[in-house]
């Protein structure tokens, strides 16, 4: 996935316990996704995005 995507904000992914993988903003952890993979996860929240909350 391109890393530009995310217009230089920090993104996490975790597995949890239940084994899905949940990304976040670093500087925004109010803002996650979940999903069965990780490249799954980061589109997920590519698609929530603050600069598509913005826009």
């Amino acid at each position: 996935m391109n890393k530009d995507i995310f217009d230089g904000f920090n993104v996490n992914v975790f597995l949890d316990e239940e084994g899905d993988y949940l990304a976040h903003f670093v500087e925004m952890p109010n803002i996650s996704a979940f999903s069965d993979t990780p490249d799954g996860a980061l589109r997920e929240l590519a698609s929530k995005g603050p600069l598509r909350r913005l826009g």
